[in-house]
């Protein structure tokens, strides 16, 4: 017996499996407030369920669980990307006015023609996973910094696991504004980029000023040179386009992070993340390491370094070998 198939031959199954996993995330964009985003990859499943040339675009150069690895979110931010460099005029016309809810039928009619005019950045868009550079969740990670900076009583080594662009890396130059409802109840830094953060439980930790950074290391599988225009185009297409606020603390970001010197080294191999710690004049200072997103990045890479490496690195002596760990899960 063969699998039902569907238009060109794709297996039924599959094309069903894809369009739900677009439909899924409109759902999930619908409950954050980003009703442009929602309509956005509700026409993109439209065109899958139809069979139209996304759905071989997808079939061509993705492989693996929909949903899981972000392929509606790869798509959003081609399409994006195209409007954000003038190649999508039609489409343009809607991402304008992304405060206000388009018509699907009306935003498919304006990508039919992209998906083949333009199948080589939609094939690169879907090859890769998306990076976000969300800056604000330094938020979460400001209290840890201050902690260990009291700790230790002297200036902070960081390393940052899973980079990207490096954006995380100058979060002491920015201020932050911890708010409960509209009232601030503690704040730290002098910048004119703000990150305001709600607060929720108890009553925020002391936050110890100044904190001096001495230095910034990063590494990642696919890091950022935001110096590229074409590469901080990337970037910048997956700022969902109604989120006006995340695009403008965004571009002042990157002002900063080019304006602040990094060390940088792209890990050939599974646990090339601790040569950074190597880089520089030697010091018996440890280094801080850092990670955004802990639970996926680090899981892995310990299963990775006990498959390859025979010294077999754990948790334990990561922590052991760093002066903390600070780590935060965002919504966003």
């Amino acid at each position: 017996m063969t699998a039902a198939t569907g238009t060109g031959g794709i297996d039924a199954a599959r094309r069903a499996e894809i369009a739900a996993a677009f439909r899924e995330q409109g759902v999930f964009c619908r409950n954050r407030d980003a009703h442009f985003t929602a309509a956005v990859v509700e026409a993109a499943a439209g065109e899958i369920e139809d069979g139209g040339a996304l759905l071989d675009l997808v079939v061509a150069g993705f492989d693996g669980d929909p949903l899981r690895k972000a392929l509606p979110l790869r798509v959003a931010g081609a399409l994006h990307a195209l409007v954000l460099a003038g190649r999508a005029d039609d489409l343009a016309v809607y991402y304008e006015a992304a405060d206000v809810e388009p018509d699907t039928d009306a935003l498919r009619k304006a990508m039919a023609p992209l998906w083949e005019a333009e199948a080589p950045l939609f094939a690169r868009y879907i090859a890769k996973p998306p990076q976000t550079n969300e800056i604000r969740r330094a938020a979460a990670l400001l209290p840890g910094f201050s902690k260990i900076a009291a700790i230790s009583n002297g200036p902070l080594d960081l390393l940052e696991l899973g980079a990207s662009a490096g954006m995380l890396l100058g979060w002491d130059r920015f201020r932050y504004e911890y708010k409960v409802g509209r009232d601030v109840v503690a704040r730290w830094g002098e910048s004119d980029a703000v990150i305001e953060t709600a607060w929720r439980g108890a009553q925020p930790p002391a936050l110890h000023a100044p904190i001096e950074v001495r230095r910034r290391a990063g590494c990642d599988l696919h890091p950022f040179d935001l110096s590229d225009p074409d590469q901080l185009l990337h970037a910048r297409s997956y700022i969902w386009p109604e989120n006006t606020a995340r695009r403008a603390l965004f571009d002042k970001a990157v002002e900063k992070t080019l304006r602040c010197p990094l060390m940088w080294k792209k890990p050939t191999r599974c646990h090339g993340w601790k040569r950074p710690c190597r880089t520089g004049p030697k010091t018996l200072r440890p280094w801080f390491i850092i990670r955004s997103l802990r639970r996926i990045f680090l899981r892995n890479n310990w299963r990775a370094s006990r498959r390859c490496s025979k010294r077999r690195a754990r948790p334990q002596r990561l922590r052991r070998r760093s002066h903390g760990f600070a780590s935060s899960r965002s919504r966003s």
